[in-house]
């Protein structure tokens, strides 16, 4: 999991919030992503604060106290935006970037961000917001090294994703089950490498010689970050976590069905190193978090695979 070391965590569904002094930041937690929450499934959707996954696309996702900024936002898009995108390639040296949605918080404004510098990725950074006037630009610590960390992990192992790519594709044809629509990706999303039916959690301890080598040469080849992460990965750090949602609308989660997704996974073979979770979810996502609500699955700390260098899966680890 990525945790980032702050004061004054707040939990709320499956997300850790960070409060500040003067805003409420989300951080993505791995393993409780799209997975919590409870709901009538028989409400309609204009009444239900749960919509189908097919519906879905993030527009309503909001923080704590973000009223107004939101209105900021709205009527000061063009300014934010620029804001956001100029500290990024000030700082970071990011030129393929575009705001994909801005949230906003307390005395600030959250600009979540893509990247196509790389194999695309999602970063956000914070802009606040004084006297109504753009005051600063800031981050989560170790956001957005995390961000470039979890592409560089996936364009080390480039072949093996395009595999992981392959098999969730092959399971959204053999079994009833969907992925995330991309519009609910790019709206919600902010840390690092996700796609409509995974993520990658992985933060440039785990491997920095290949960050520093990427902020050396941003051109590196796959071959090159792929020995510098080899020498000094722990294949626990690199977290994968497998996110499917129930195909038919309203529906939960079945336990049988997750199992056998499961067992595809163990029989196909060729994937990345890393910790695996693997989840299923219902149909519904709940609409201002994107949070699921409920699922079936790998327990954390219990029952993930572990794939190692050599492409082996454990199963104790």
């Amino acid at each position: 999991m990525l945790f980032f070391n702050m004061m004054n965590e707040k939990r709320v569904g499956g997300y850790m919030y960070k409060v500040s002094n003067t805003i409420l930041l989300k951080s993505l937690v791995a393993s409780s992503l799209l997975l919590s929450g409870c709901a009538i499934a028989e409400e309609t959707t204009s009444t239900s604060p749960y919509t189908p996954v097919q519906d879905y696309d993030g527009k309503a996702f909001a923080l704590p106290n973000g009223e107004e900024m939101s209105q900021f936002a709205k009527s000061h898009r063009k300014e934010v935006s620029a804001a956001a995108l100029n500290y990024l390639k000030t700082k970071y040296k990011l030129q393929n970037t575009k705001v994909t949605n801005l949230v906003g918080a307390q005395n600030a404004v959250v600009a979540h961000v893509s990247s196509d510098d790389l194999p695309t990725f999602y970063t956000s950074v914070i802009v606040f917001v004084r006297d109504g006037k753009i005051s600063d630009v800031s981050e989560v610590e170790g956001k957005v090294e995390g961000s470039i960390m979890s592409v560089l992990y996936v364009k080390a192992y480039e072949k093996e994703f395009q595999n992981l790519g392959k098999f969730c594709k092959k399971m959204t044809e053999k079994y009833p089950v969907v992925g995330m629509r991309q519009d609910a990706i790019e709206n919600v999303f902010e840390m690092g490498v996700v796609r409509p039916n995974y993520y990658v959690s992985i933060t440039d301890l785990s491997a920095p010689s290949a960050f520093k080598l990427y902020k050396k040469n941003h051109n590196s080849s796959s071959e090159q970050l792929r020995r510098e992460i080899e020498k000094e990965l722990k294949v626990s750090e690199p977290q994968i976590t497998l996110t499917f949602f129930i195909k038919k609308r309203f529906s939960d989660p079945d336990k049988q069905l997750g199992q056998k997704l499961i067992s595809n996974f163990k029989q196909y073979g060729s994937f990345p190193p890393g910790l695996y979770a693997f989840f299923l979810n219902s149909n519904e996502i709940l609409k201002d978090s994107g949070i699921g609500k409920s699922h079936k699955g790998t327990d954390v700390g219990k029952d993930e695979i572990q794939i190692n260098l050599k492409g082996q899966m454990l199963y104790e680890y």
